[in-house]
């Protein structure tokens, strides 16, 4: 015998006018014969995309950044809708589409990474905090192995400032800090398992920033250095031991340190793609020459290639192997 589930007589609704980008939520309490306006809600970037409620007086509204780059998050009222707050609003919950909550405290939502796909979150403590459930945890910007199980990531779907570890080889990966209170990171180099650096800029001030651990990444220290801004054009960033480490910036400036990252010393090279295999050895290409370096980036004599079509990238394993594809 099927039976049909009965209407909430007690329910929200909410409206959106497209030319004036404002958005009425309406109030029923008799199973929509009628409806009372409770509130006018901004309608554009962010944008409301749903309206969820778990009882008449709790429920959310994901919001969704579009192009950004804005903040979403997730807007909850305790009171049916007359007053709202933001939860969430953070690069972790950026944008937003569908969202479900079973009690006060537990729920999911369906968020969005800019050009890279969907996930989804869960919460249970009422949207305060996120963690994602699906897909499962995977680096999105960069990696650094100390052998063949153990390595680091850097960013995933939900947290571009996630830091990721495993130990089986890059199966599964477990997250254990993230950066995006403070910090945008973009590189990072593990020369064992305790101690790494990773580089990046500061949120407030868009300085570059290089910060080490020596705990496994489960805190990170600042180091004083003197280099331009950063953002997205440190293209090469490796340390080989506790104090060799080299930076390659927006293919024409290549930083050496042999202090552990304190201090830098700086060569102005064009390089498009570069791969070192030591702090005085590696091979580099200006426009269109194979070069080789004996002097960490200082000096680079080039053989002109014979063959047709550009370099796009480089893998060096031994002083005397190289790859080029392109």
């Amino acid at each position: 015998m099927l039976t049909s589930k009965p209407l909430p007589t007690k329910s929200h609704h909410l409206t959106s006018d497209l030319q004036t980008r404002n958005g009425d939520l309406f109030y029923t309490a008799n199973a929509g014969l009628d409806w009372q306006k409770i509130n006018q809600i901004r309608s554009a970037r962010p944008t409301p995309t749903e309206v969820k409620f778990i009882t008449p007086q709790v429920g959310w509204i994901p919001l969704d950044v579009g192009a950004g780059p804005i903040s979403g998050g997730l807007m909850l009222t305790k009171d049916g809708g007359r007053n709202f707050t933001i939860v969430g609003r953070d690069e972790e919950m950026s944008s937003n589409r569908e969202v479900d909550f079973i009690s006060e405290q537990q729920g999911w939502v369906i968020a969005t990474a800019p050009n890279q796909g969907d996930y989804i979150m869960r919460t249970g403590d009422g949207g305060q905090t996120w963690t994602q459930v699906y897909p499962k945890p995977r680096p999105t910007k960069d990696i650094s192995f100390i052998d063949c199980q153990y390595g680091f990531g850097l960013g995933q779907l939900s947290n571009s400032g996630a830091l990721l570890y495993t130990s089986d080889g890059g199966s599964t990966w477990k997250d254990i800090y993230s950066f995006s209170d403070r910090f945008r990171p973009s590189k990072l180099s593990f020369v064992n398992r305790d101690m790494g650096w990773v580089i990046g800029t500061s949120i407030n001030s868009e300085k570059s920033v290089i910060l080490k651990t020596t705990d496994a990444g489960n805190h990170w220290i600042p180091l004083d250095i003197d280099i331009p801004p950063l953002p997205y054009f440190a293209s090469y960033f490796r340390f080989f031991d506790p104090n060799n480490g080299i930076i390659v910036a927006n293919h024409f400036n290549v930083y050496r340190s042999q202090d552990g990252g304190r201090s830098w010393q700086v060569s102005t090279q064009e390089l498009s793609i570069v791969a070192f295999i030591s702090l005085g050895h590696g091979y580099r290409n200006p426009t269109d020459l194979l070069g080789f370096s004996a002097g960490g980036g200082f000096t680079c004599p080039g053989n002109r290639r014979k063959e047709k079509g550009e370099i796009t990238n480089i893998d060096v394993i031994k002083k005397s192997v190289s790859k080029t594809t392109g």
